[in-house]
């Protein structure tokens, strides 16, 4: 009887434990996923979403936007530390996992292709997960993952990125036309001047 209850106790106090990692936060301000400003225990703090990387491309406008709506339009924010991740970074902007409604954002974005797993300096508490998110991401070929040349940054899921860059290969393919029609028109030239020299010699 004094292990069941014991077992119960020590049950509890982890799951205690675990409870008190969450702290609940209000949202102050969101220009965009990388200038987020929270209300975290009394305190105004510019937040960054830890191991998370949007990129630089044309989606943009909509990530900022979706990021933004889906903090604005929460019923509950939390964040959690990672024991790895005790400083601010140069911005002054605290790393950290934001959970709205219970869900991991991060989560949320790179499983629309939204961003990538990225900036990993440590033994991160998610990272594995995230990974295997990115992998179902990259494989449907969704959001980012549709850019021309991108590559996985920190996961490495061993899945072929292969986005042909439309615009290079018009551009490529006039080249050769033009390189060909160039060509030809030397070839008939030289052959031109060939005729005149033997007329002449005659």
């Amino acid at each position: 009887m004094k292990k069941v209850l014991l077992i119960l106790l020590s049950f509890l106090f982890i799951s205690s434990v675990d409870a008190e990692e969450l702290i609940n936060v209000e949202l102050i301000n969101c220009d965009s996923v990388s200038n987020i400003w929270m209300k975290i225990n009394g305190e105004t703090t510019r937040v960054k979403l830890l191991a998370y990387d949007e990129g630089s491309g044309s989606l943009n406008n909509e990530i900022n936007e979706y990021s933004c709506n889906v903090l604005k339009n929460a019923r509950s924010l939390q964040v959690e530390y990672d024991p790895s991740v005790l400083e601010k970074d140069a911005y002054n902007r605290a790393s950290l996992w934001v959970y709205v409604d219970n869900v991991l954002l991060q989560e949320m974005l790179i499983q629309k292709g939204y961003g990538q797993v990225n900036f990993v300096t440590g033994d991160y508490l998610y990272t594995n997960n995230l990974c295997e998110v990115q992998k179902e991401a990259l494989t449907k070929k969704l959001g980012i993952w549709t850019y021309p040349e991108i590559k996985e940054e920190y996961c490495q899921s061993g899945i072929s990125i292969n986005n042909k860059d439309d615009k290079k290969e018009e551009v490529d393919t006039k080249s050769n036309v033009d390189a060909k029609s160039l060509w030809f028109l030397v070839l008939i030239n030289s052959c031109i001047v060939i005729l005149l020299l033997i007329m002449k010699k005659r």
